[in-house]
């Protein structure tokens, strides 16, 4: 199972960080594509 780190989600914007220790279930994509297009940033994997 695949989680984003909490740093890289802050290190952009602080209100997505929640979002990103979401993406780990169903709704990652869903969740990763809203942030992509609204902050532009991509996620890393651990």
């Amino acid at each position: 199972m695949h989680q984003i780190t909490f740093k890289s989600c802050i290190f952009h914007i602080t209100f997505y960080a929640e979002l990103c220790i979401n993406c780990h279930n169903d709704k990652k994509h869903l969740l990763i594509k809203i942030i992509e297009k609204k902050s532009d940033f991509r996620h890393r994997f651990l």
